[in-house]
């Protein structure tokens, strides 16, 4: 059955010359269909079909060498996990045929694709594997004219023995595949010698070990950088190494430009022939990059705004603390107002937050020491006078209630919050318990701190009198000035 002439530039150089004699060995590649494989000039045209995301960063065909593809932990390619026949094509190549292969191993071998632009700005990709391939398809298999096709009926039996009729009137014996080479063979020793036989002028071109450790293999992990700029859009931080926080930008900045080497490296290595072929794939991964560049460091700068921006001044619900907190602590000052439970929140004092909320936090004073009950503080002058604190009923006080009660309110709405975290923990004086849950330790942290003050109220030394400073009154309106 045809369809139709093919019109990819082919690498005429190496597929064109005339060959004569037995292959040196025979590659051999499983797949589910042909998928409209087609023949040209060059012989048949194998194009890549895989539309997924990995897709696009992966430009390599793979094959065994004189034998089947086993299946194992990594992959599946003759029976899927039900046992249903899966491997149905298998196509077989001439290796003198083909450019030379990016990575040499017994059950590895891989070639990188012709890549052809076209005129929508999409990369055609495929590999012309030279006008002796032969095709082994079961009957319904549409295969196109002027490639040879071996027929067989059945299931993998049938498929397996089609395989080895080729490969036997070739004068190759079947080899058994294991995971990483023939049963029976030095799989790293047979690559160093027909690269000495085959590929003498290439030996530094060629990969020998496994494809995860190869240059390829890291142009595939480029679509990690897609995902995690994508990511950037909402997330500011990702878990590195250690569970250690790192900021995304960071990493993506690092990612891209290892990319570059890696891609300018490959660039590098090809031979004229090969640029011509396959280098349109690097060239314009290179250009993707530069694109990805310039998005992270558009989000980046959005990051930036939203990080130096303040935080809204927004006033919220004031909820009360517990019963056992609220018997803890210390009496309000004669004259003052207790605010009502469900008031507005005091002060309208700004909400917490990962930008500037955060910012602002780190710009609070530090708590103000405590000595142990009964004994004073050393200074070189007396304490200033808190005006806030009626005349004659306590020394000043080392943290203001008010905000407490505020911390503790916080904490109740907002204990996942790293911003109102560090609020309670500045107000409490103490650093939270990691040991603890994060709310229960919030709680805990504030807890000691309102126990503190109440003891330093109740042993520090009486005040001087302050005449100049009239009794307040504690307001429970968001437009109250701040003390």
């Amino acid at each position: 059955m045809s369809q139709g002439p093919s019109h990819h530039a082919a690498a005429e150089p190496r597929a064109s010359r005339t060959i004569s004699g037995p292959p040196p060995f025979l590659l051999v590649r499983v797949q589910s269909r042909l998928h409209h494989a087609t023949v040209d000039a060059a012989g048949l045209r194998l194009p890549y079909v895989r539309q997924s995301e990995f897709g696009r960063y992966r430009n390599t065909m793979h094959w065994t060498v004189n034998t089947l593809v086993a299946d194992h932990a990594y992959g599946r390619f003759n029976e899927r996990a039900d046992g249903s026949f899966k491997g149905r094509v298998v196509i077989l190549a001439d290796p003198r045929e083909l450019p030379t292969p990016a990575g040499l191993g017994q059950v590895d071998t891989w070639y990188r694709m012709d890549a052809t632009r076209g005129d929508d700005g999409g990369l055609d990709r495929g590999l012309h594997v030279g006008r002796h391939a032969v095709v082994v398809a079961p009957e319904d298999e549409p295969v196109p004219d002027g490639v040879r096709v071996v027929r067989y009926a059945g299931g993998i039996e049938a498929r397996d023995a089609a395989v080895h009729a080729v490969l036997r009137e070739q004068g190759i014996a079947p080899a058994v595949a294991s995971m990483w080479g023939w049963a029976g063979s030095d799989a790293t020793q047979w690559a160093k010698d027909t690269i000495t036989a085959h590929y003498p002028d290439d030996a530094s071109r060629i990969h020998t070990g496994a494809h995860d450790a190869s240059l390829d293999n890291r142009i595939e992990e480029g679509i990690r950088i897609d995902d995690m700029v994508g990511r950037f859009r909402t997330e500011r931080l990702h878990t590195g190494p250690g569970g250690v926080e790192l900021p995304i930008i960071d990493t993506i900045r690092a990612r891209i430009e290892a990319q570059r080497t890696v891609l300018q490296t490959v660039l590098d290595s090809l031979s004229a022939e090969e640029v011509v072929r396959t280098g349109q794939f690097y060239t314009g991964h290179l250009d993707a990059l530069d694109r990805l560049a310039r998005e992270a460091d558009r989000i980046a700068r959005e990051w930036e705004a939203k990080l130096d921006a303040p935080a809204p001044a927004m006033p919220l619900a004031f909820t009360a603390p517990p019963a056992d907190l609220r018997a803890k602590l210390p009496p309000l000052p004669p004259g003052a107002v207790a605010a009502p439970a469900a008031a507005t929140r005091p002060f309208g004092l700004p909400v917490p937050s990962p930008f500037g909320g955060l910012r602002a936090l780190q710009q609070l004073p530090p708590p103000v020491p405590q000595a142990p009950p009964g004994v004073a503080l050393p200074s070189a002058r007396k304490p200033a006078i808190d005006p806030a604190i009626p005349p004659g009923t306590a020394a000043p006080r080392p943290l203001d209630m008010d905000e407490l009660l505020i911390a503790l309110d916080q904490a109740g709405e907002a204990t996942t919050s790293e911003a109102a975290d560090r609020y309670m923990a500045l107000l409490a004086g103490k650093p939270l318990d990691a040991t603890k849950p994060r709310a229960e330790a919030v709680h805990a942290a504030v807890h000691e701190a309102v126990n503190k003050h109440h003891d330093a109220r109740r042993l520090a030394p009486p005040a001087e009198p302050n005449t100049a400073a009239p009794a307040r009154t504690v307001s429970a309106s968001p437009d109250a000035p701040m003390p």
